[in-house]
């Protein structure tokens, strides 16, 4: 059984970082402030949902990882 896991930031690192781990992992959730490429890349990963609060992505129970990658100055508040 893969471990479900949130990316946090579906930028161009976020998406880079997401497509790499999908053999390993099952991607449950994406979050981005942007709604539209939340839901993009929670699209192309085919994963269950998209948000754009990351405490909607963090709390989810099928969620047993995060993947943050937002730039290192938000990363703070994230974790």
């Amino acid at each position: 059984m893969k471990h479900g896991v949130a990316v946090i930031g579906a930028g161009n690192r976020g998406a880079s970082l997401a497509q790499a781990a999908v053999g390993s992992f099952d991607i449950r959730v994406v979050c981005d402030l942007n709604e539209q490429a939340a839901a993009k890349l929670a699209a192309s990963l085919h994963a269950n949902d998209s948000v754009t609060d990351y405490r909607d992505a963090i709390t989810r129970d099928d969620v047993d990882a995060v993947l943050v990658t937002l730039p290192q100055g938000l990363h703070r508040e994230v974790t």
